[in-house]
């Protein structure tokens, strides 16, 4: 039967920027202006483990209000005439935000010394979260938060880690009057803005997604393998318990019946795209 073409939407939902910056722009750009800023908490932090000055920062967007994250000096570098900054936010919700376009355009904006720590890539699946099954590999770490009904989560890997996956009922949480869950996964690209321009998603942390509404059980099987799929499409874990061969069958018949594809042609060119709001690759 193969892979099912639905409309699924990618965006870019949390992106971490890291720059240095003179401490001279520290202090005229970012300490002095937010000084008196409404809506901007200050926190001093000494641990080696820290930076020395956070900002959480709460301000008027498109959408509502949007919070994000700004912080400078870590306590571990030496002292210099040049700390290092960072911004995190959400484009999503910070669409319009007057004074993330102020930090952006300041220290950012067209910036080739900015660094791409990590983003989030967000999945939206028009699809309920209890008619979508997962596959994983090996001993991956997994979690899921059940509240009943079709309020669930899922984790998988460990936060903040390169591939960390989190699928949620996306309906509930935005309160939607349609099916939407969302599969968010955190990518480390780790490079400078303008290596963006040829930065490809590894597809590999990606976990496949199965649409059970479209499952068709092949005609043709029977017995043991017949038992194994259906198993395995309720409970994915029972895969790693498989031998090598009947695993990989199994795999395979999951992918061939009900797997939704995800375009990383797309994908890429949704990431592409956004880091081009921020630095020109042309």
């Amino acid at each position: 039967m193969g892979v099912f073409k639905i409309n699924i939407n990618y965006s870019v939902d949390k992106i971490r920027l890291k720059t240095e910056i003179h401490k001279t722009v520290l202090q005229n750009v970012i300490l002095n202006p937010f000084s008196c800023e409404p809506g901007v908490s200050y926190e001093m932090k000494t641990s080696i483990t820290a930076y020395r000055h956070n900002f959480r920062i709460e301000d008027n967007s498109d959408f509502g209000i949007c919070s994000f994250w700004v912080a400078s000096s870590h306590n571990s570098r030496k002292n210099s005439d040049h700390v290092d900054l960072i911004l995190d936010y959400n484009p999503n919700k910070c669409k319009g935000s007057v004074l993330l376009n102020y930090i952006i355009d300041s220290i950012f904006r067209d910036n080739r010394h900015v660094e791409v720590k990590s983003l989030d890539l967000a999945i939206d699946i028009p699809v309920n979260i209890l008619d979508l099954g997962y596959s994983y590999k090996g001993n991956m770490s997994r979690a899921t938060f059940d509240n009943g009904s079709d309020d669930r989560t899922y984790y998988f890997r460990k936060r903040r880690s390169n591939g960390y996956i989190k699928i949620y009922n996306k309906k509930r949480e935005s309160n939607l009057d349609r099916e939407l869950t969302r599969y968010e996964i955190t990518l480390n690209p780790d490079v400078c803005i303008d290596s963006m321009s040829v930065y490809s998603v590894p597809e590999d942390l990606f976990i496949p997604v199965r649409d059970l509404n479209n499952f068709q059980l092949p005609v043709d099987l029977k017995g043991t393998d017949k038992i194994l799929l259906l198993a395995c499409m309720e409970h994915p874990e029972y895969l790693k318990d498989l031998g090598r061969d009947k695993r990989k069958k199994i795999e395979q018949l999951l992918a061939e019946n009900c797997s939704i594809d995800f375009n990383y042609q797309n994908i890429n060119k949704t990431i592409r795209d956004f880091i081009n709001t921020i630095y020109s690759f042309n």
